[in-house]
């Protein structure tokens, strides 16, 4: 019994360390114009297909503080995807990763609706 519990393989514990979809738009909202590519501060969105998800995560005040802006950021349900996936050396570095709706996400009904 005693040989058995020391075959048993147990994963560390997960642990997100990728930066917060803010960081990672605050990161690249004066980058992403220089490579022609417009984002909307106040309506967060799929950076790669561009869906929408409609008011719901839409910032309603035109006179919203920077800090409302990110907390808006933070809130939508998108993933935070590699750029350079960690396979192939890709880090979790603010410049890596960018927000975008997942595989399942991209298959499903809410997307394909809008």
């Amino acid at each position: 019994m005693e040989a058995r519990k020391k075959d048993i393989v147990v994963d560390p514990p997960f642990t997100d360390d990728l930066p917060l979809k803010s960081q990672i738009f605050e990161y690249w909202k004066e980058r992403l114009p220089e490579l022609a590519f417009f984002v909307d501060w106040g309506e967060p969105g799929c950076w790669a297909c561009g869906f929408h998800y409609g008011a719901k995560y839409d910032i309603k005040r035109p006179d919203a503080d920077w800090p409302e802006i990110l907390q808006c950021w933070n809130r939508i349900p998108l993933q935070r995807c590699h750029i350079i996936p960690r396979s192939l050396g890709g880090t979790n570095d603010v410049a890596n990763p960018f927000p975008d709706l997942s595989r399942m996400s991209r298959s499903g009904s809410e997307h394909e609706s809008s």
